[in-house]
């Protein structure tokens, strides 16, 4: 019987049958590296708030106080990341918990976000977990945050003048007069959700888990090298 492999790319090829007769402790070794490396790619995008393909992430809603610096997204996420490795399979996962308060696993919000979503929320159940927010943060006693004021104002919220005439309220008006839990509910009410049973908040993917094909070959390269494998790779083709 006669073997005959054929292959467009031979040095990926011999790369390959290097790893397929490699040890066992060797190859586990190999795979952790590899897994490694993925996981400093995933977290390097989380970073840069960029895609797998370089792409910006779709930008949030929301700002910082300073400057109007929109503020980053998944701070907290690549620390939680993990690698594991057998001799046949080499694993970036989450650890099950987050930093903060959050009761979701870490790898589900990150898959939500990787993937795109569309979350669908309960009234009932939103307000209860307002509540005990507002409760364990003591602002369901205190008056309307300055972020609150801001938003009625841009919502169009208004109030009773001196004449009896509705004029425009300002934010000092608001903060001054108005409790946490009351401007809650006006901007519940002038959004229309008050009478929601329900409602969708979609998530744009932003998907910073892996590398791209050709990162992943240059990564694999790379480490085959390091392990006295890929001593006939050129230093140039490894780069990422």
């Amino acid at each position: 019987m006669t073997l005959k492999i054929v292959a467009q790319n031979l040095d990926e090829t011999q790369l390959q049958l290097a790893l397929v007769a490699m040890p066992q402790k060797k190859r586990e070794r190999f795979l952790w590296r590899m897994a490694s490396e993925i996981k400093k790619r995933a977290q390097a995008n989380a970073k840069n708030q960029k895609n797998i393909d370089g792409t910006p992430w779709v930008e949030r809603k929301s700002k910082r106080k300073k400057g109007g610096q929109r503020s980053k997204m998944f701070r907290f996420l690549p620390a939680n990341m993990a690698v594991r490795s057998t001799p046949q399979l080499g694993t970036v996962s989450f650890k099950r918990t987050t930093s903060g308060k959050s009761k979701y696993h870490s790898g589900t919000i990150a898959s939500q976000h990787a993937t795109g979503a569309k979350i669908r929320r309960n009234a009932a159940q939103h307000a209860q977990a307002m509540q005990a927010y507002e409760a364990r943060k003591g602002l369901d006693k205190g008056n309307a945050t300055r972020g609150q004021a801001k938003f009625l104002v841009k919502l169009g919220c208004k109030r009773k003048g001196q004449n009896g005439k509705y004029i425009k309220a300002t934010p000092g008006w608001i903060v001054e007069n108005m409790s946490f839990m009351q401007a809650g509910l006006v901007i519940a009410k002038l959004q229309g959700k008050e009478k929601q049973a329900a409602w969708d908040i979609k998530l744009p993917e932003r998907n910073f888990l892996g590398v791209s094909s050709d990162e992943e070959t240059k990564i694999f390269q790379r480490v085959m090298q390091g392990i006295n494998y890929g001593w006939q790779v050129k230093k140039q083709d490894m780069r990422v």
